[in-house]
């Protein structure tokens, strides 16, 4: 964090819907590690789970209206626009070129960093950007497999900051949002514009 260049951050997911779980540690992180611009970058077509319930359009309309919470946040649709599986090591390595001048950072949950031997180039992700990892309930880094662990203690730009564990996933979301009936108040881990949005649009029913 000693740099003097620009720093960037992106945070990749589904998004569906996007929820305090995401956006609130990444306010915290911006102010810690001095993030100028947090790019929030809903996949196409994740490889490692259910394919979104939500449009791409629909998403990404979540996304920018928490985005304008803060002014660090921004929404950008490049991997929706390659209009394939989503994977990470392309992802770092486009934007690695697209800003040679910056310091960047990958978030990913702890949830994903015990999976990352699964991922393709898993080893070559941190040449593009340092990796910071939030804390998930239930995973550790101690679960993560016995080669990515070493690989770690190898490399300096790794990052586990301490905050606190957000307990919530959009999967739940998703099943209290198919059980709410009117007169109910919203889901607390969503904010007030995406419940609004997600009415509007009748999403999750």
């Amino acid at each position: 964090m000693t740099s003097t260049k620009p720093r960037l951050a992106f945070l990749g997911g589904t998004f569906d819907p996007v929820h305090r779980g995401h956006i609130e540690p990444l306010i915290t992180l911006a102010d810690t590690f001095q993030w100028q611009q947090v790019h929030l970058l809903p996949t196409c077509q994740p490889p490692h789970r259910a394919q979104p319930e939500a449009t791409n359009a629909q998403r990404l309309a979540m996304l920018e209206a928490v985005a304008a919470r803060d002014p660090r946040l921004l929404v950008n649709d490049w991997e929706i626009r390659q209009g394939k599986p989503s994977r990470t090591h392309s992802t770092l390595s486009y934007f690695r070129d697209a800003y040679p001048d910056h310091a960047l950072y990958f978030v990913m949950g702890m949830d994903s960093w015990v999976t990352l031997h699964t991922w393709l180039q898993w080893q070559e992700l941190n040449q593009h950007a340092d990796l910071v990892i939030l804390p998930r309930p239930g995973y550790h880094a101690s679960q993560a497999a016995p080669e990515v662990t070493q690989w770690m203690h190898q490399q300096s730009n790794i990052h586990f900051p301490q905050l606190t564990e957000t307990n919530v996933s959009a999967t739940a979301l998703r099943q209290q949002l198919q059980l709410w009936q009117s007169g109910q108040p919203a889901p607390s881990n969503l904010f007030p514009e995406t419940f609004s949005y997600i009415q509007s649009q009748k999403l999750y029913r």
